[in-house]
């Protein structure tokens, strides 16, 4: 029978019934406040240029026709309507920007196209009524010419405000240019003597820069207002990070509740600071690139600041379960070392922590009058390190000792499960070898001490 024992203590389910389980903190009312402020200066910021822009159209409209004008200007007033709900709908949605609120004020934006949409329907029904005149006189040149030099101004026009005051390019790349030819078509129809031809392309034109105008002032909107609740998303989940570097461990027996401080990037081998970079990362993505589109502004909120915050709950909670797992590593040491002199009249002589870092294994060095030793060895397990392992080295001097450590290995294996811990079946390994244990329990460095 081999020198070297080892026990696997399966610990994942036996924290959920021993130890009280802590949530991610939550900020506090102050930064909170601080946060929401930050958003609304935003807001101002970035819808308020949607918003000066729809007040600055005024002195455009006097310059459409009158026909145009009062549709225009009602159209004007729905748009920065609409800007004035987003802002309203953000600040009120809470800390925490939620999906459905996104879903909301997709259903607001789709509400808004189908109510310009027909306002657009009627404006075109209104005009082709009072225009019918000009059917009915078909030899009235003049009168054709007229009406379609007013479109053509109204059109050159609007093509102007969309060109000079609004980011086109960015929400519809290259429509204008397109209507901007047809509306060079318009006044070749009209040069050419064709001004029934002239009407109808202008006419066309019009409405489709009109069409234009509204999908990119709703597109500007859209991109203002998710930027902004992207960054708030971002810079909350930040907040909570630079928190939670911090933790408490909730521990619960005998109907007693004990609490103590944990630094969680310490125990999560640095992933609390990798996760504030990455947060910090995006947030500059967010701040620093103009051109980042509605699709990713969208993800971002959806996605990315949802996904880091889930991330800080699971960088906690290994945290936590580290932090209880060493303590367990220091117990069953304990216990074992109990079992040994208890049992088998071994003393502990020198407790170390590999490396002195208390999350790495813990190895105790117990000597018999025999001139035996034995090195009980408690190492992390698991792929997040919250499993053990007990490996038990036996150094024997006498040659009757192979049953006795057999004896050994299964009186602990019963010791510990007495104290309901997931012991795992007895597994033989090889011959013990001092090489791998630490330097102090090899005798080559400072004695160590047991633990408090």
């Amino acid at each position: 029978m081999s020198g070297e024992k080892t026990l696997q203590i399966a610990l994942q389910n036996w924290y959920r019934r021993q130890i009280v389980e802590p949530l991610v903190q939550s900020l506090d009312a102050h930064t909170v406040e601080h946060l929401r402020e930050g958003m609304r200066q935003q807001l101002d910021a970035d819808l308020g240029d949607v918003r000066r822009r729809q007040a600055g159209l005024e002195g455009t409209l006097n310059q459409l026709s009158a026909r145009n004008a009062v549709f225009e200007r009602e159209t004007a007033r729905r748009l920065d309507e609409h800007v004035g709900q987003l802002e309203q709908r953000l600040l009120a949605s809470g800390d925490e920007l939620r999906t459905e609120v996104f879903d909301a004020l997709a259903g607001t934006e789709q509400a808004i196209r189908g109510e310009l949409e027909e306002q657009r329907r009627e404006h075109r029904e209104d005009i082709r009524r009072l225009e019918a005149g000009v059917d009915e006189v078909q030899g009235d040149r003049r009168r054709a010419a007229e009406a379609a030099q007013s479109w053509l101004n109204d059109a050159k026009v609007k093509h102007d405000l969309i060109d000079d005051k609004l980011p086109h390019e960015r929400f519809a790349p290259g429509v204008l240019s397109g209507l901007g030819r047809k509306l060079g078509d318009a006044h070749h129809h009209l040069d050419q003597g064709r001004p029934e031809a002239a009407v109808v392309t202008a006419q066309t034109v019009y409405d489709s820069l009109a069409e234009l105008q509204t999908e990119v002032t709703l597109k500007e909107s859209e991109w203002a207002a998710l930027r902004v609740a992207a960054r708030h998303s971002l810079l909350f989940i930040d907040e909570q990070v630079k928190l939670n570097r911090t933790s408490l461990i909730v521990d619960e027996r005998d109907g007693e509740i004990t609490k103590a401080q944990f630094d969680v990037d310490h125990w999560s081998d640095g992933a609390v600071s990798d996760l504030r970079r990455d947060v910090a990362q995006a947030i500059g993505v967010v701040d620093g690139n103009e051109l980042i589109s509605i699709d990713e502004l969208r993800a971002v909120v959806r996605e990315q600041a949802p996904a880091f915050a889930a991330r800080l709950g699971e960088v906690v909670d290994t945290a936590r379960r580290r932090v209880t797992a060493a303590q367990v590593r220091s117990n069953i040491a304990e216990l074992v070392a109990d079992a040994l002199q208890d049992g088998f009249a071994y003393q502990a002589e020198q407790w170390v922590l590999a490396g002195g870092d208390d999350r790495e294994a813990i190895f105790v060095r117990l000597g018999h009058l025999s001139g035996n030793e034995i090195v009980v060895e408690v190492a992390p397990a698991g792929t997040d390190g919250t499993d053990a392992q007990l490996r038990l080295r036996s150094f024997d001097t006498d040659t009757g000792s192979a049953a006795q450590r057999g004896t050994r290995a299964v009186a602990i294996q019963r010791h510990l499960r007495q104290y309901e811990l997931p012991v795992g079946d007895l597994q033989e390994g090889g011959e013990p070898n001092r090489s791998d244990l630490p330097p102090e329990i090899r005798g080559e460095g400072t004695p160590g001490r047991s633990p408090a």
